[in-house]
């Protein structure tokens, strides 16, 4: 049986193809413990990063003014959140 994932044109999983099982194994293989060891960091750090979103709310997706264009301190945080985020207005 395939594993399946998510699809964005509907609720109903989709198969994927057995080389991304392949994949997944020949990138674990020799690295278990390191896997292993490192799953609780990676959900303290999910945690920390869902925390600070929430507390972000609506000021989430970040925005420039039009008159802040030429202002190289406001074009480079937007440019940092941006980066950070993938979503900017």
């Amino acid at each position: 049986m395939e594993p399946s994932a998510l699809s964005f044109w509907g609720p109903d999983p989709v198969p994927l193809p057995q080389r991304f099982a392949r994949i997944k194994r020949s990138l674990m293989a020799g690295h278990e413990a390191e896997l292993a060891a490192c799953w609780p960091r990676l959900v303290r750090a999910l945690g920390a990063e869902a925390e600070h979103l929430e507390c972000l709310g609506a000021h989430l997706v970040p925005s420039v003014e039009f008159a802040d264009l030429d202002d190289a301190a406001q074009t480079a945080r937007f440019g940092r959140d941006l980066r950070r985020y993938g979503v900017g207005v």
